[in-house]
């Protein structure tokens, strides 16, 4: 996975904090979704969310509760707790308890403003790019209302639900944002963070919401039960995944250094038609003027993959 420095892309020097959320009973599903495989990766669901996170944060932290903290899959990351203080006395669970005590605790360590980039571990589609899109928007809006020193989310917006709801399980919170939802959630005793943001973009005007890219329009699916788990595995079986590097134009157009791709198909032709409608190479450079590498190694479109190998598109050099 690309590692983006955060400090270096940070215009306004707030810090961010990764947060992945496990703490969900998963009654559904029937087990722990974040100690599930992950559906296209060799690696557990929360292994994954908190990898993709740490490409982007300074730290990334685990909220779950604390009957969780010693199961094996859980003991070895940084946790933060569900705070007893936001949960009405234990009258209340769910992702906003867990995003309260991790703004709570952060803010206890770190003393300055920071963001909090939330993820919940049954979203296997968000991706690098997804994550980049969002920091940027985010940093955007935040200079835009730096002198107001106004408080803000960004969030996606759902394409699964009839309105435009907002997403706050792939979202930005700043720290200042914690006042205003814990007077949502005690006053109001609304605990859908949902409906929470809904309320935040209706009253107060300052909740960023952003268009998912098309080429990532099917970020925001989760898997919240067998059925949906098993559909997805299938699905991995009809497909190969490799990593893919960009140099040149084709990282200039993509905006990234390399990715995990899995797509439907077997040779380097189908990966390349893949990757021209995600990211419409054939706008800059015509497939013909491009070498192609696996594994360091010269190869032509005919190429078979079996999975996991690199892969190199590389341009021609100028001068050269």
């Amino acid at each position: 996975m690309m590692r983006m420095n955060n400090n270096n892309n940070n215009n306004n020097n707030n810090k961010i904090f990764g947060l992945v959320l496990v703490g969900g009973k998963s009654e559904r599903m029937g087990t722990d979704k974040g100690q599930l495989k992950h559906p296209h990766q060799d690696q557990h669901q929360l292994g994954y969310s908190y990898d993709l996170l740490s490409n982007f944060c300074d730290k990334v932290f685990v909220s779950c509760r604390e009957d969780q903290k010693e199961l094996p899959y859980l003991k070895d990351y940084p946790q933060i707790h569900d705070q007893h203080e936001f949960t009405l006395e234990g009258k209340i669970r769910g992702p906003i308890v867990g995003i309260l005590s991790s703004l709570n605790k952060i803010k206890i360590e770190v003393k300055d403003d920071f963001s909090l980039l939330v993820l919940a571990c049954d979203m296997p589609y968000v991706d690098e790019k997804v994550l980049q899109y969002l920091i940027q928007s985010h940093q955007q809006q935040q200079q835009q209302q730096q002198e107001s020193k106004n408080f803000l989310v960004s969030c996606f917006i759902n394409p699964d639900t009839d309105k435009a709801w907002p997403e706050p399980l792939c979202a930005i919170y700043d720290y200042s944002a914690k006042k205003y939802l814990q007077e949502i959630l005690f006053e109001r005793e609304i605990k859908c963070p949902r409906k929470m943001l809904s309320i935040l973009l209706e009253e107060k005007k300052l909740v960023n919401m952003i268009k998912l890219p098309a080429s990532s329009e099917k970020a925001l699916l989760n898997i919240n039960t067998k059925e949906d788990y098993e559909k997805h595995r299938e699905l991995r079986d009809m497909n190969i995944t490799v990593k893919v590097k960009y140099y040149a134009i084709l990282g200039e157009k993509t905006g990234i250094s390399e990715e995990n791709i899995f797509f439907k198909g077997k040779n380097l032709h189908h990966l390349y038609n893949f990757l021209d409608q995600k990211y419409q190479f054939s706008n800059v450079i015509s497939k013909d003027k491009l070498r192609v590498a696996v594994n360091s190694r010269y190869v032509d479109f005919d190429y078979i993959l079996e999975g996991a190998e690199t892969v190199m598109f590389i341009p021609p050099i100028a001068g050269g």
